[in-house]
């Protein structure tokens, strides 16, 4: 009998999937909790055999830097993560943190059934929905020549595409700016197409790779 942690900091959204999972696999054993430090402060918690991680957050560090807690706090259990955004980049960074499953919160509930299953198998699952954001804007995304970052960018974007780098989203942007979210909308677009970059995990290589 499986045990699956179930991890999703809004209560209604870790109830529901509780309540679907359980409808599926009924001799699965689950677990909820609102946060992966709240699970492992839980002395009723055995070592769960899959953990599944919802995803909320809009900046990518964040998401990234609790990833890698919860693969740190269980090292020898697979995690599958569940994310409410779409992003290549970040779901790219995932699987190279050793993230064996990931689905949209978009997608058909199905979906998270057969990754559960062929994750539990030992396999590596990725939505369809997934794959085909990997494939059209990371595979197929031209590389940048190793000049790009070559002063095209306005003072005001170099600003704009330094704090994205450094993982503060739109809303914390504009107040830092002191200037609309449209308007941060608008740069990261424009930052986005110079730099020949489709997402912010991209963009941090640039300016790596130029500093």
């Amino acid at each position: 009998m499986s045990k699956i942690l179930l991890i999703d900091n809004y209560p209604i959204a870790l109830e529901g999937l509780r309540h679907f999972l359980g409808a599926k696999f009924g001799q699965a054993s689950l677990f909820g909790s609102t946060s992966i430090h709240s699970a492992r402060s839980k002395q009723d918690f055995p070592t769960p055999d899959l953990i599944i991680l919802g995803v909320n957050e809009c900046v990518v560090q964040e998401n990234l830097r609790i990833v890698k807690f919860c693969l740190a706090s269980y090292p020898s259990v697979p995690l599958v993560i569940y994310d409410q955004h779409v992003d290549s980049g970040k779901f790219l960074a995932y699987l190279k943190l050793g993230v064996k499953g990931c689905i949209l919160k978009e997608n058909p509930s199905g979906e998270i059934a057969s990754c559960i299953e062929k994750v539990l198998g030992g396999k590596i699952y990725l939505a369809p929905a997934v794959l085909e954001i990997l494939i059209s804007n990371t595979l197929l995304t031209p590389r940048f020549p190793e000049s790009q970052k070559d002063r095209r960018l306005s003072p005001r974007e170099n600003q704009v595409a330094s704090y994205l780098t450094q993982g503060n989203g739109t809303k914390w942007i504009s107040e830092k700016l002191n200037i609309k979210p449209s308007t941060v909308s608008t740069m990261k677009r424009n930052v986005f197409l110079k730099m020949k970059v489709s997402n912010v995990i991209q963009l941090q290589e640039v300016f790596k790779s130029e500093a």
